[in-house]
């Protein structure tokens, strides 16, 4: 059974774009032998590398939209028993219950450089789970084959479409709201989508919205 915690975390500070970083933080390490936070700014398929499996109580996000997963390889491998939790915001922390040692693997969204810069992050499983398949730009081909879930960053809205070089059938998607750094978060969608490409406002408006 798939669990999902959601911590939404307000973005605070400044406006100008910093590289993703977050911090794990393990508040019942005791033993001086033994680190007790680990700075992170990429993706680790598997925080036993770090001696950090399942030790952090507590995700201080320094800038981005960060995903934790209870397994190793962000849950590709896993059938039962996954959990998925998101944090993103700037310059804040979470000691949130969903995530007290439970955490094996985690990955960002989004751009490293600019977390709320447009973009669009497509995953073969739901839940932002499994494969993936990053866009920063209008894609032609998309390669991921079926996609199960999404995340929409930035401020402008895309148009997915079920064949490749922007033909078949087309539908909008957007950020949940951009003047406040929200993404779209997508978490369960079954849909062939073979391009994709940022859009205007007046031109998803001539299709379908998801």
């Amino acid at each position: 059974m798939l669990k999902v915690g959601v911590v939404l975390l307000l973005c605070v500070g400044s406006s100008l774009a910093v590289n993703q970083q977050l911090f794990l933080i393990d508040n019942n390490a005791n033993n001086e032998t033994i680190e007790s936070t680990i700075s992170i700014s990429g993706y680790i398929q598997d925080l036993a590398d770090l001696n950090f499996d399942k030790r952090a109580s507590t995700a201080c996000v320094v800038s981005g939209l960060w995903l934790l997963y209870s397994n190793r390889n962000f849950n590709t491998d896993s059938i039962l028993g996954n959990a998925v939790h998101f944090v993103y915001g700037d310059n804040v922390c979470s000691g949130s219950t969903f995530i007290v040692d439970e955490i094996s693997s985690v990955r960002y969204a989004g751009s490293f450089v600019d977390w709320k810069a447009n973009s669009m992050n497509l995953y073969g499983k739901d839940w932002y789970q499994g494969r993936e398949q990053f866009l920063v730009g209008d894609a032609y081909t998309v390669l991921l084959g079926n996609v199960r879930s999404l995340i929409v960053s930035g401020t402008s809205p895309w148009i997915v479409f079920d064949e490749e070089s922007f033909a078949g059938n087309g539908v909008c998607i957007r950020p949940f709201a951009p003047e406040f750094g929200q993404p779209g978060m997508y978490p369960n969608i079954e849909a062939a989508i073979k391009s994709a490409k940022i859009s205007t406002e007046e031109e998803c408006q001539l299709y379908p919205q998801f």
